[in-house]
């Protein structure tokens, strides 16, 4: 479990938690800080680790620090949101970024 601080934040590191398969809680909220992380996350699919202020932040965090099954569910959903997003698929995240190009041009691909 690895909880992404509300400042002071290193989106590379929280990706690469991630990329290992390690669940990242994070707070939403308006600072280019706080949107890196819960971004990440929502663009992931895993907008469920995404806490909308201090006290639900520190509410999951528990709930997951406390319960061995419950994060080991929360490992499964972070290593299927892996396999299936374009944000940790290279290729795919180029594809998809082509595509938009193309969209907004007008173009086809």
């Amino acid at each position: 479990l690895a909880l992404a601080p509300f400042v002071a934040q290193q989106p590379h590191a929280e990706a690469a938690m991630l990329a290992h398969g390690v669940p990242v809680v994070a707070l939403a909220g308006r600072g280019r800080h706080r949107r890196q992380a819960s971004g990440l996350l929502a663009n992931a699919g895993l907008s469920r680790f995404v806490a909308g202020g201090a006290g639900a932040y520190l509410a999951l965090a528990l709930a997951l620090a406390d319960s061995a099954d419950a994060r080991a569910k929360a490992r499964s959903k972070v290593r299927r949101a892996i396999d299936a997003s374009p944000v940790f698929q290279p290729q795919a995240l180029s594809a998809a970024f082509e595509r938009a190009i193309a969209d907004l041009s007008g173009r086809e691909t």
